[in-house]
């Protein structure tokens, strides 16, 4: 998987501790905390396995794109692959994943803001070894968030949303508008399981609701896209 897999091999990987540079054998490189930490499922999941299927993506040159839950930004990385010239921006509201965001995107315009129903402050976890941070009630972490009607405002044409907020989604989009939902051509989501609540019937039928022909990339990986 990795051209660079001595690092991740017993006895060198006591070699290799902290911030690591891994290049995988696809040509894509990125950043991790350490060869050790949870960094390296996102990795797999969305730069080696291809969760979002984004090497079947027909992209327009110049793509817009939008990451909202960039983490530490794997899936800036595969878009930057396939589409070398799309206009990504890219929302990531912790500050530990949002360094790392910082080195494995620098070709993204960066936002260490959270994505919920409202423009306002809300709290994450306060948790170092969970890369998926949730908004929480009370205490944790503050941070700025913007509705998405706020994200988008001054955007014409959005040509993927990329959405994957640990639950955030229900709030995010059924307070969005449908001049926001008009402005968008895909989305790609992740859904996280909300107890006696049926997810997956929520996101088709919102996305069926807005124009969009879905279809499921996994299990909780829903994608949709307007009729050309």
């Amino acid at each position: 998987m990795f051209k660079d897999w001595y690092k991740l091999i017993f006895p060198f990987n006591k070699m290799f501790t902290g911030i690591q540079k891994l290049t995988l054998r696809n040509g894509k490189s990125v950043f991790v905390r350490d060869i050790h930490s949870i960094d390296m499922t996102t990795v797999r999941h969305i730069l080696w396995d291809d969760e979002y299927k984004l090497e079947k993506l027909s992209l327009p040159k110049n793509a817009v794109v939008f990451d909202i839950g960039a983490n530490i930004g794997t899936f800036c990385i595969g878009i930057r692959h396939i589409c070398p010239t799309a206009q990504i921006t890219a929302y990531e509201p912790n500050p530990n994943n949002f360094r790392m965001l910082r080195m494995n995107a620098p070709f993204a315009a960066l936002l260490q803001k959270a994505a919920t129903g409202k423009t306002g402050t809300v709290y994450i976890e306060d948790n170092r070894n969970f890369v998926g941070l949730e908004v929480t009630g009370q205490g944790g972490i503050p941070v700025e968030s913007l509705s998405l009607d706020d994200i988008l405002r001054d955007v014409q044409n959005v040509d993927l949303l990329k959405i994957d907020i640990e639950g955030s989604e229900y709030d995010l989009l059924n307070a969005s508008s449908s001049q926001t939902f008009s402005k968008i051509q895909r989305i790609v989501m992740e859904l996280h399981i909300v107890p006696d609540f049926d997810d997956a019937a929520w996101g088709e039928s919102l996305l069926k609701k807005h124009g969009f022909v879905t279809s499921w990339l996994g299990q909780s990986v829903i994608y949709g896209e307007k009729p050309s």
